[in-house]
């Protein structure tokens, strides 16, 4: 009986040991969650007032090669808006699929030039890569249509803007073209 009542005592011990263990990892849990939605917000507020001091800029300039130079600025802060509230929306320990990642930015940054028509095709189709590798290659695409945007298709009214990217044993191949 006193082997019973000592086990018994243990194993009580142990389970409240291992609730109280549970209930600080879960404490943790949710403290890191807000912590991340509080810098997320604060990211996003100060990307906006980076913005908005830009746009206030613009209406003191007269020379039009300035206002362009800062109007340009204006539409990569919103495209690294858009990169990071999707980045947020994953989060950081998951993986992205590229696919959808892809057409997004595109998407973002060609639906700012209504001018232009631009036939937009990306083939990255099963490719999913962590977060942490997203972000870079992300960001590598905003530069790349950006620039084919302001010089590639500077003096045209429609455009093709292809992006591939497809995994091959242990390395990645990205490859961008426009016309």
């Amino acid at each position: 009986i006193i082997t019973f009542i000592t086990l018994f005592i243990r194993t009580r011990k142990a389970r409240e040991l291992s609730e109280e263990q549970s209930r600080k990892l879960k404490i943790a849990a949710d403290e890191k969650e807000l912590m991340l939605y509080e810098i997320h917000h604060r990211i996003k507020n100060n990307l906006q007032t980076v913005s908005g001091i830009l746009d206030l800029k613009t209406s003191q300039l007269s020379n039009p090669e300035f206002t362009a130079a800062i109007n340009e600025s204006q539409q990569l802060i919103q495209t690294m808006n858009m990169v990071h509230d999707q980045l947020y929306e994953y989060g950081e320990d998951t993986i992205v699929d590229m696919q959808e990642h892809f057409v997004n930015i595109c998407q973002g940054i060609t639906s700012q030039h209504t001018d232009k028509e631009i036939s937009l095709h990306v083939s990255s189709r099963d490719v999913v890569i962590p977060t942490r590798d997203a972000i870079p290659l992300g960001l590598i695409l905003c530069e790349l249509v950006t620039n084919s945007m302001k010089h590639g298709f500077n003096k045209k009214n429609t455009g093709r803007i292809t992006v591939f990217l497809k995994k091959e044993l242990a390395q990645y191949i990205f490859k961008y073209k426009d016309n």
